[in-house]
């Protein structure tokens, strides 16, 4: 008879789901012999402890990726019904202490199951649901992906958010220097001007806008973290270098805040015709694959 595992996360974060979707890769790879069941009810606000159905984003996620997985769930206490299977994941989340966020969810992981998985720097969960690849943005190409703001929607830079100013300011001067710029983020996000925007939309679509760009601009969070996990080369700015190694994840380049939007700009400038002929090395096998 095969072994079970349920797993679940309490919060609802996008990029937090994708890196738990690249440990459950690894259990799919480690240990063939175990049946997983997703939990998909999770908080989605700080300010309630309610879980509730995921996000439609988070929930294509944990569907779309390239992670088997035998049954889905939506326990609102998925601690009581663990006691159904013969291993649970309890809450999949990371210690902040300087290693990396994902080898770190193994770790937690392996605490809670009394599994071994091992860390594999490789095993990056992909979004495998989506249409092929096709002609939609060609009229924007080349283009790079950038985010007015983050969750915390500021417009002056405060905690990890970049702020709405700086990132209008730094997508204005790309336009100056012939870069086309493309927003992506939450329709709620503020409107940078003079910027085709696709906000709020569903996976396929940000799937399609990553992967046939030149790039992603942006904060920490849920589209780098699909950025890194699909071969886009991104440029994401921090609000403190000291995080750099929590997030080190590939084709990523990491700006300290501190430089301002002057200095984040003029950095991106200066690599962009660099990342450009490494976006061509490695783009037509993610176009192939997808």
């Amino acid at each position: 008879m095969r072994e079970t595992l349920l797993a679940y996360r309490e919060w609802s974060g996008l990029g937090d789901w994708i890196m738990a979707m690249s440990v459950l890769k690894m259990v799919n790879q480690q240990y063939p012999h175990i049946d997983i069941t997703l939990n998909l009810a999770a908080r989605n606000k700080f300010g309630s402890m309610q879980p509730d159905h995921l996000p439609p984003i988070v929930e294509e996620v944990a569907r779309g990726f390239d992670v088997k997985i035998d049954d889905f769930t939506y326990y609102i206490v998925p601690q009581r019904a663990s006691i159904n299977y013969d291993y649970c994941s309890g809450h999949m989340t990371y210690a902040k202490d300087g290693n990396n966020f994902i080898e770190n969810m193994v770790k937690k992981f392996n605490y809670d199951t009394d599994l071994n998985v091992i860390h594999d720097p490789k095993a990056y969960a992909q979004y495998i649901k989506g249409d092929d690849y096709d002609n939609s943005f060609d009229q924007f190409k080349p283009y790079v992906l950038i985010q007015s703001c983050s969750k915390r929607k500021c417009r002056v830079r405060e905690g990890k958010d970049f702020g709405y100013g700086n990132m209008e300011v730094i997508a204005r001067q790309l336009m100056r220097n012939g870069i086309n710029v493309i927003q992506i983020g939450q329709n709620t996000d503020y409107k940078i001007p003079k910027v085709p925007a696709f906000l709020s939309v569903d996976l396929n679509t940000i799937h399609k806008l990553m992967i046939n760009s030149e790039g992603f601009i942006g904060m920490d969070g849920g589209l780098g973290v699909f950025a890194s996990h699909h071969g886009v080369r991104q440029y994401i700015i921090y609000e403190d270098k000291v995080m750099f190694s929590w997030t080190k994840f590939p084709h990523r380049r990491q700006l300290d805040g501190d430089m301002g939007w002057t200095g984040v700009f003029n950095y991106i400038l200066s690599t962009i015709e660099e990342d450009r002929e490494y976006e061509k090395s490695i783009r037509k096998d993610y176009l192939q694959a997808s």
